[in-house]
């Protein structure tokens, strides 16, 4: 009797060791305090390298020259990021990524804002990332009013994949002005003299 309660404790540290090893945290690569990545930060993971290239608080009203005025109770947040698979073949992901708050509410691209991205951007959902090859994307999401803290969840490629944190830093940044279609600012202008 001891002998098989012995071999079944031995089998349980087993099956409990194995499990924890295969976990995927699904954690946003924060673990014991190590500092956020910030917008221009290249993120990367064993398949892929991730850069926010820009974000901004567009606030409560999105404008579109063609479609009605969408509004909300929160504010909308634009990010323009790049991807690069690193990996050897073509891939694609199913679900965009997620913004996250200071407290731990997650965000997604809203499917209904996609038609507000400014130009001719892309959404990364179902979108052909070639091997190699670095791609940029939009993504609208709409959160409350309430929520700062913002990052934008870097992802691997892979189904069921890891995370890394990227501080929008938008807590201090009052909304954008919303002109039609929500066009990313130009460059600021220098005045400095040209050099002749």
């Amino acid at each position: 009797m001891k002998t098989i309660n012995q071999i079944l404790t031995i089998i349980t540290l087993g099956a409990l060791t194995i499990g924890c090893g295969v976990e995927n945290s699904g954690g946003d690569g924060n673990a014991g305090g190590d500092a956020k990545a910030k917008v221009g930060d290249k993120v990367t993971f064993d398949d892929s390298e991730w850069t926010v290239t820009s974000a901004r608080n567009l606030g409560s009203t999105l404008h579109h020259e063609l479609l009605d005025n969408k509004q909300s109770e929160g504010k909308f947040i634009i990010v323009e990021f790049t991807v690069k698979n690193t990996t050897n073949e073509e891939d694609s992901i199913a679900d965009s990524p997620e913004l996250i708050d200071d407290k731990g509410r997650k965000y997604s691209m809203g499917e209904d804002l996609t038609m507000y991205i400014p130009g001719d951007a892309k959404t990364i959902t179902l979108e052909a990332l070639p091997s190699g090859l670095a791609k940029k994307f939009q993504a609208i999401y709409e959160v409350p009013a309430d929520a700062t803290g913002l990052a934008f969840r870097a992802r691997e490629l892979a189904f069921s994949p890891d995370y890394k944190p990227i501080d929008l830093g938008l807590d201090s940044a009052a909304p954008s002005p919303g002109g039609k279609g929500n066009k990313l600012p130009d460059p600021p202008a220098t005045n400095a003299p040209s050099k002749k």
